[in-house]
């Protein structure tokens, strides 16, 4: 990043990025830091500053965590939980529930013990000739394996 100092007043600076790709590309950048501007538009849309504002936040010896929305600080994040979540309490303290009792359905359950079985929708393609006779795996002829 190349930052040049334009008006210090109002905070105006032009920033130069070096991309680093195949070819190598600039990009000019106008960085208003106190109209919260720039070129790029996700600026002034997310509140949330890039590279090139805090590039020239660096430059301006300012601190970028002021540029920052509000909306995006930790402390407003848990004062958006603090009235939500009550603590729920030891089991004996629930009331009773004396609505319907709901019980699954035993053929939809998955079966716990054994090998999984196959979802595996067979087609012909999947069909293997076999020619039904087995031949030993040393001498390859019929009528023994190799362990018999």
């Amino acid at each position: 990043m190349n930052v040049y100092q334009f008006d210090r007043s109002r905070t105006n600076f032009p920033v130069e990025e070096l991309v680093a790709v195949p070819r190598s590309r600039q990009q000019n950048y106008q960085v208003l830091l106190d109209e919260c501007k720039c070129d790029c538009g996700y600026f002034q849309a997310l509140y949330i500053p890039r590279r090139h504002v805090l590039a020239a936040c660096s430059h301006a010896r300012l601190d970028w965590r002021r540029f920052v929305h509000p909306v995006y600080r930790i402390e407003s994040v848990f004062n958006i939980y603090i009235l939500e979540f009550r603590p729920i309490g030891h089991v004996d303290d629930w009331p009773s529930y004396d609505g319907p009792r709901i019980r699954p359905n035993p053929r939809t359950m998955r079966v716990k013990r054994g090998r999984p079985v196959s979802s595996r929708i067979r087609k012909n393609m999947d069909d293997v000739e076999h020619n039904g006779e087995k031949r030993c795996g040393l001498c390859r002829q019929s009528g023994h394996t190799r362990r018999t």
